[in-house]
């Protein structure tokens, strides 16, 4: 399943393109390339651009001169490496690479600067570059199904995201810089490989979604107990112990605590 709030997004605003007819949607396979004057199928004033599963490797040239687009759908093609011509949408809002064959992200991000969600799950990604704190507009962040090994300090730059999914990858840690992620509501990072978490995370006051299943954790840290805007934390199969299932409980006396 792919991240959600990214496809949401991408159809809500496709459906209100479809009424205004800014919805650039690209031929489909077996059908015939537009011609030169053909470029009505992708219309200048485009705000959604949805290439979802189309086979393709690069993008098609006649969407590079759209400068309104705010939604870029990518997903499920074998793209292998993330395309420079995303650079080049300045309204860019919106960016689904999701199961597109990405090893790595580009290291300058300021171009994307504007982006408020970025979906790159079902990839081969090894790590998130360390510019990603350069996107002090991103609200939302999947990263889900990845190799990714870490998370990079400067991902508490992130002021304004609310959402963080980076479950089920190769995390051993997280940064302490995480905590200074003041907006974020919902941390995902089931199924990694996580033995401890950094006391900074009880400076994520606006934290209320907590889903760290599927780790190696005996523990949390003292610092848990300011999180009291907490109402579900995730624990099941991880190594919590009776003692320290009781403490996180008197902790968290409001919070729904799975184990």
């Amino acid at each position: 399943m792919r991240s959600g709030w990214i496809a949401l997004a991408a159809v809500c605003l496709w459906a209100a393109g479809c009424e205004t007819g800014r919805v650039a949607m690209p031929p489909k396979q077996g059908a015939a390339a537009p011609k030169a004057g053909g470029a009505a199928q992708y219309p200048p004033d485009a705000r959604v651009v949805n290439l979802a599963d189309r086979n393709l490797s690069a993008l098609p040239t006649e969407i590079l001169g759209l400068r309104k687009v705010e939604v870029l759908v990518l997903d499920g093609n074998p793209l292998q490496s993330f395309p420079k011509e995303v650079m080049g949408f300045p309204a860019l809002r919106t960016l689904s690479m999701n199961q597109t064959g990405l090893s790595s992200m580009p290291g300058n991000l300021t171009a994307l600067a504007p982006l408020q969600e970025l979906s790159v799950s079902d990839n081969t990604l090894t790590a998130l570059p360390n510019t990603i704190g350069d996107l002090r507009a991103l609200r939302v962040l999947h990263a889900r199904r990845n190799n990714v090994s870490s998370l990079p300090q400067d991902i508490g730059k992130l002021s304004r995201l609310e959402l963080l999914d980076a479950g089920e990858n190769r995390l051993l840690m997280l940064p302490a810089g995480i905590g200074d992620l003041r907006s974020l509501k919902t941390l995902v990072v089931d199924r990694n490989l996580l033995i401890s978490l950094p006391d900074t995370i009880g400076n994520l006051r606006a934290l209320e979604n907590l889903d760290l299943t599927g780790n190696r954790l005996t523990h949390l840290p003292a610092t848990i107990g300011k999180l009291t805007n907490l109402k579900i934390i995730k624990l099941t199969d991880n190594s919590i112990g009776p003692d320290e299932e009781m403490r996180i409980r008197r902790e968290l006396p409001k919070c729904m605590v799975t184990l």
